[in-house]
């Protein structure tokens, strides 16, 4: 999961998008010269392909460990299948965002509204993600073993939700220090 995180902030980082040069203080993966191989002028590329890489390396990793710790193929494919459309929505809430950005915000009553949309896909998906996969486990765990926890009982959408909440409200704080930006190690008003 960390390497598909990393990947969306490579991403997010890239002049198309955010165009920060600063993530925690530190030079973005495209404005690092990490080797005097690589011309400053290909370093938007090189952060581009480590993105998608680090993809593909998460997605056999997360398959690969399932399967060798005796999950089910449906229980394997279930997992992917809830990752693959969260990082499809992630990329949704992100050209929500470029778009909004692009547009300004003058309808200030469609805002909030707006942008929460936008918060509940740029972030509560990433959120929600980190908290379905474990449920998704425990649930094809318990119906092979004798476990004294009622799993079945898991509410996958109470799960859903509680994943786009807490991706607006870490969306709100996040904004909020955007406009502290120098204080946080990044620079104001980029997100």
């Amino acid at each position: 999961m960390e390497y598909l995180h990393t990947s969306s902030l490579i991403l997010d980082d890239l002049p198309a998008q955010d165009n920060s040069d600063l993530r925690r203080g530190r030079p973005t993966l495209h404005k690092a010269v990490i080797d005097d191989d690589i011309p400053e002028n290909l370093c938007e590329g090189r952060a581009q392909l480590a993105a998608v890489d680090l993809i593909a390396i998460s997605m056999s990793v997360i398959n690969h460990d399932l399967v060798k710790n005796g999950f089910s193929p449906e229980c394997v494919n279930q997992v992917v299948t809830e990752i693959s459309l969260s990082m499809h929505d992630l990329c949704i809430g992100q050209m929500m965002d470029l778009r909004a950005a692009h547009m300004g915000m003058e309808r200030k009553n469609e805002l909030l509204d707006e942008l929460d949309h936008i918060a509940w896909f740029k972030t509560g998906k990433a959120i929600e993600i980190v908290l379905i996969t474990p449920a998704i486990l425990a649930m094809s765990s318990s119906s092979s073993s004798s476990s004294s926890v009622n799993v079945q009982s898991i509410d996958l959408n109470s799960i859903r939700e509680l994943g786009r909440l807490m991706g607006i409200l870490f969306q709100m704080r996040d904004d909020l220090l955007d406009v502290e930006g120098e204080n946080i190690g990044k620079p104001a008003a980029l997100d």
